[in-house]
């Protein structure tokens, strides 16, 4: 994936996450924001990093399709490695 085009797409993610909750958000809900916008930050780092796109547990490139899917991820899905 272009880094250009997932730092875009993550700084999106960002800013929504961001945004103030519903009024009627309970505290879960709260919780799974805050846990995606630190999987976003943390996929910004890597981007910053030059690591981005490369799976955290086996090491190997994850697949344009995925990250276009998911741009904060950190695992490539392989089941032969366990990710």
């Amino acid at each position: 994936m272009d880094p250009d085009a997932a730092r875009a797409d993550l700084e999106d993610e960002r800013a929504r996450l961001a945004a103030p909750p519903d009024p009627g958000s309970d505290a879960s809900d709260l919780e799974e924001v805050e846990a995606e916008l630190a999987d976003v930050e943390r996929a910004l780092q890597r981007l910053d990093d030059g690591t981005y796109g490369v799976c955290e547990a086996c090491g190997e490139p994850i697949d344009d399709e995925r990250l276009a899917a998911h741009p904060a991820t950190r695992a490539c899905g392989a089941p032969a490695s366990g990710c």
